[in-house]
């Protein structure tokens, strides 16, 4: 029963719906959680290899994130509409909320790299893999937001 879990729509077992559900109402939907994080990156940018290094796994199943007593939730950067919930449950539970910068020749050299090969957990096929060469890339805009939101975002 793993104590901190890493939660993204790439996870196994993670529907839009319930990602969705998530956002809105994190600590419902995690009621063990003690502590919360958010990693915000570009597609292919590292936030899953960075919330491993801080220790978060992949849950197995639904009953993971009923137990977990730590999460951390990856999201893309996209408009930052709609996390009102999420960022006042990540500063309740003492969390925090992390950026990943990658410049554009590293983003395509590791979304190439994730493309040719099979990441434990991942529920995108190869092909949809190969498909995030033409995503969006770190947006420095976009980090910009987010410090305005929360000042004290670590970037990586």
């Amino acid at each position: 029963m793993p104590s901190h879990v890493l939660i993204c729509s790439d996870t196994a077992g993670i529907t839009p719906r319930t990602l969705s559900r998530l956002l809105r109402a994190p600590l419902t939907a995690l009621p063990s959680a003690r502590r919360l994080h958010a990693i915000f990156g570009a597609s292919g940018s590292g936030k899953t290899r960075a919330a491993r290094i801080l220790g978060a796994i992949i849950p197995a199943d639904s009953r993971d994130l009923r137990t977990a007593t730590e999460a951390t939730i990856e999201l893309p950067e996209r408009d930052l509409d709609g996390l009102d919930d999420l960022f006042a449950a990540i500063r309740s539970t003492g969390g925090t909320v992390r950026h990943i910068t990658r410049r554009p020749d590293i983003l395509d050299r590791q979304r190439a790299r994730r493309a040719s090969e099979a990441l434990e957990g991942a529920v995108r096929s190869p092909g949809a893999l190969r498909g995030t060469r033409w995503a969006r890339k770190s947006d420095p805009v976009f980090l910009g937001q987010l410090r305005a939101i929360w000042p004290g975002v670590i970037s990586w």
